[in-house]
């Protein structure tokens, strides 16, 4: 499959309440790695909730590598698309970190020897070996954030959603992970208001507001746009304003 994404003309309301995204379009290429930008409200995780159905558009269409995201698609979609959600807590329910990460590929039809396999490349490829018989609670927020990527990459999946982050990591936590991130391959579009980890990571930002498409460009060219970044409710990146300057 090539793993590309494709919303069309998304729409999306929560009960009473006004339209969380008003006819948002985009397309994520393969192996690019896409910010989506906002302040807080804009409707960013909810477009991260809908690439792989744990919500429905209203109206629209989803296309995943060339599936159409249905009720009847979303096993096929969510083999594809790992979501890492904003509070790792949210991800990590097990005794141990390597159960945690065991957890999905448990429930794949696997054998017990892929089972090994998939997680003990997972915590490879994120370097937490060492915490393997850990219990969650006990982890840092660097460390939990971390374990809960590798619930996710045990999946092998082609496209991965991060919801903010690095929210409420200290500055090394912070560092290390974006230096994570940047050595992946895979296919990512990344929720935040975090500009400094745009520049890093993000060749190309989709702006959000109040729900609809304010921009969708080289991320330079965003961020060049001082007034752009004000209607968004975000700031240039403090690295950018020094490189600038």
């Amino acid at each position: 499959m090539h793993h590309y994404l494709t919303f069309n003309d998304i729409h999306f309301n929560y009960p009473h309440a006004e339209e969380a995204l008003r006819g948002v379009s985009f397309t994520l290429q393969h192996g690019e790695h896409v910010a989506i930008a906002g302040a807080n409200g804009a409707g960013k995780s909810t477009l991260l909730m809908l690439c792989n159905g744990l919500l429905m558009p209203t109206s629209g269409w989803v296309d995943v590598g060339g599936v159409r995201l249905t009720e009847q698609s979303l096993q096929t979609i969510r083999q594809q698309v790992g979501l890492i959600f904003q509070d790792a807590d949210n991800q990590l329910f097990m005794p141990t970190v390597e159960e945690d990460i065991a957890f999905g590929p448990s429930l794949m039809h696997l054998t017990d020897e892929e089972v090994a396999t998939r997680t003990s490349q997972a915590m490879h490829e994120v370097g937490i070996e060492h915490l393997r018989g850990r219990e969650p609670h006990t982890l840092s927020g660097g460390e939990k954030r971390r374990t809960a990527i590798a619930t996710v990459l045990a999946m092998t999946p082609s496209l991965l959603l991060l919801d903010e982050p690095t929210t409420g990591l200290d500055p090394r936590s912070r560092r290390q992970l974006i230096e994570l991130l940047r050595g992946f391959r895979h296919t990512m579009l990344i929720a935040t208001h975090d500009m400094d980890m745009i520049a890093d990571l993000c060749p190309r930002t989709i702006l959000l507001n109040e729900g609809v498409v304010a921009a969708d460009a080289p991320t330079e060219k965003i961020f060049d746009d001082a007034s752009l970044l004000e209607r968004c409710g975000l700031e240039r990146p403090l690295s950018w304003q020094a490189m600038k300057f």
